[in-house]
């Protein structure tokens, strides 16, 4: 039996007719943002694909990594940080800015609602693509992330 999916292209994380996520990509970003935010690589994965699914055009609409107060969120000034680790944190970050006691508390303007919507049109499209293709060890890390989220959504209050 041979290969299949992700596990035939080697290098790749998950793929699809318009997205490639590769193994370093996550990789580094992973490790960039784990110095500093309690992240994993799933949800790395998801922002990553987000990003490619035309989360990177919406990023226009959101504060530049030069505005960011990075110390506010524990990210020393000087840190190096790969330009996809910057818009992952930049694409979370403005997600977050929609509200709006988050933006004051930050000093930054509200995410426009034109905006969250480029944000939420690109992770429908991200999480909707049946061409996306994962890694079995992906596979397993997204199922287990969704199962938690899950989860909390059960366990919130209506």
């Amino acid at each position: 039996m041979g290969l299949a999916g992700c596990e035939a292209k080697p290098g790749i994380a998950a793929y699809g007719d318009d997205v490639v996520v590769t193994e370093q990509e996550l990789g580094q970003v992973t490790a960039e943002m784990g110095q500093y935010l309690m992240v994993d690589r799933a949800s790395i994965l998801q922002l990553l694909l987000v990003l490619n699914s035309g989360g990177r055009e919406a990023l226009d609409g959101c504060p530049t990594w030069e505005d960011i107060p990075v110390k506010d969120l524990n990210i020393p000034a000087d840190a190096k940080l790969s330009q996809d680790s910057k818009d992952a944190l930049t694409l979370s970050l403005c997600q977050a800015l929609a509200d709006p006691a988050q933006a004051e508390n930050l000093g930054l303007p509200v995410t426009s609602p034109s905006t969250v919507e480029a944000i939420a049109a690109a992770g429908e499209k991200a999480q909707n693509d049946a061409s996306i293709r994962y890694s079995n060890r992906e596979q397993a890390a997204l199922n287990y992330l969704r199962q938690q989220q899950a989860q909390q959504q059960m366990t919130m209050p209506q």
